[in-house]
C-alpha cells in the first residue's frame, strides 16, 4: 500500500468557508463535480453580470475574498471540482443564466500548467 502525498498550501486547513457539515457527507450525498455561483444578494441580477469566472481549487477562495473586499457586484465565480471528464452536462445549462457575461478561466498556475 502506498500513501498519497499532496503538496499545496495549508491556507484552507481551517478556513471557515472551506468546511462541510456532516450531513453533506452522509446519506444520499455525492461528489459535486461543479459548484455554481450561489448568487448572493450582494450581486446584481444575473442579466447584469458582466463576467463569469470558472476556476478550480483554492483559487476560488482568493477570488471570492477579492470580490468582497473590492465590492465587486457584477462578477460571478463558479468552481469546477472535476476536470476530467469535463462536466459539460452541468456547466452548459448554468451558463445560460448569465447571457451578457464574458466567460473566463482563472488558475494559479502558468498557462502551460493547470487546467487550462
Amino acid at each position: 500500500m502506498f500513501q498519497l502525498i499532496i503538496f499545496f498550501s495549508k491556507s484552507l486547513l481551517r478556513h471557515p468557508r472551506a468546511r462541510s457539515d456532516l450531513s453533506e457527507m452522509t446519506g444520499d450525498s455525492h461528489f459535486q463535480r461543479y459548484l455554481p455561483e450561489l448568487h448572493p444578494e450582494s450581486l446584481v441580477p444575473p442579466e447584469q453580470i458582466r463576467r463569469h469566472i470558472l476556476c478550480t481549487g483554492q483559487v476560488y477562495y482568493t477570488l471570492l475574498q477579492e470580490r468582497e473586499e473590492k465590492g465587486i457586484e457584477d462578477v460571478a465565480i463558479s468552481r469546477i471540482e472535476q476536470l476530467s471528464p469535463f462536466p459539460y452536462d452541468l456547466i452548459t445549462p448554468h451558463l445560460d443564466k448569465y447571457p451578457n457575461a464574458d466567460l473566463l478561466w482563472c488558475q494559479e498556475e502558468p498557462l502551460n500548467n493547470g487546467g487550462w
